[in-house]
């Protein structure tokens, strides 16, 4: 018998049992805490999502299909403000939709005008006859922003849809007066000979605790665009833009106040 079964053989059966209904009593608290804080979690950002999507409105706009023949009806979240200021167009990644830009666009429409489409097959927008590159996307965005009439604008992309912002502001320079690449989960074949090509200035923002973009590859992104050094957001991940939207739209205010036509170095790091 080994020195554990036998201190265990040792101690009464009643104390045995008591101990494991306090363990069972623990480990049962334990898990309605984290329950509890789960749900008041859960609860506060529905709440907050709410609060911030009453603030913005919805507007159906139809472009050609890039697969097949005839039209898609491509869904967007806006607020068209009252003001001078240049526009901010928010572009999602692959396989999610505008409604995580909800809690951002609604605090920089207190700023300017701001739009979150849903790319084709993203969100609410129609599906085209397949699923769409990223090059495909990119010529769907400028699609879109062109029936919107949208110019000049600061142009944010997030995640995979940095690349498409990327290569939409390539093809049609009259598209951004900036563009903003958060967390730039960009692969080098697709973006090396894109980055350089924008003609406008270009910002990188990332969370510190992405770990999907390191600062190394952030830091290279911001070379290839001949970007300031990347913008860190401490204590945040990959989603920073939806974690600290009073943050990111901070930022994002600051670089259209210093904004224009030459590059200029980025705010310091938050």
């Amino acid at each position: 018998m080994s020195p554990a079964h036998s201190f265990l053989h040792k101690i009464p059966p009643r104390a045995l049992r008591g101990a494991g209904r306090a363990a069972g009593l623990v480990g049962l608290a334990a898990a309605l805490y984290a329950t509890v804080g789960g749900a008041v979690t859960l609860l506060r950002e529905t709440r907050r999502f709410r609060e911030a999507s009453s603030t913005l409105y919805r507007r159906w706009t139809r472009i050609p299909a890039v697969a097949s023949p005839g039209m898609l009806r491509i869904h967007a979240r806006l607020r068209d403000v009252m003001t001078n200021a240049e526009p901010i167009v928010l572009v999602h990644g692959l396989g999610i939709g505008s409604s995580y830009f909800v809690p951002l666009a609604a605090r920089l429409s207190r700023h300017a005008p701001v739009y979150a489409p849903d790319l084709p097959g993203h969100g609410s927008s129609d599906r085209d006859a397949r699923p769409l590159d990223i090059a495909e996307l990119a010529r769907s965005l400028a699609a879109w922003m062109e029936a919107m009439g949208l110019r000049h604008a600061t142009l944010v992309g997030h995640a995979l849809g940095c690349q498409v912002v990327a290569h939409a502001v390539a093809d049609r320079p009259e598209l951004a007066s900036r563009v903003v690449l958060l967390g730039p989960s960009m692969t080098r074949d697709r973006v090396e000979d894109i980055l350089p090509r924008l003609p406008c200035p270009v910002f990188v923002v990332r969370g510190d605790r992405d770990r999907i973009v390191s600062q190394r590859w952030a830091e290279e992104v911001a070379r290839l665009a001949r970007a300031p050094e990347p913008m860190v957001v401490r204590g945040w991940g990959h989603a920073v833009h939806y974690d600290e939207p009073d943050k990111i739209a901070a930022l994002i205010v600051a670089l259209g106040i210093q904004g224009g036509r030459e590059r200029r170095s980025g705010p310091p790091r938050t």
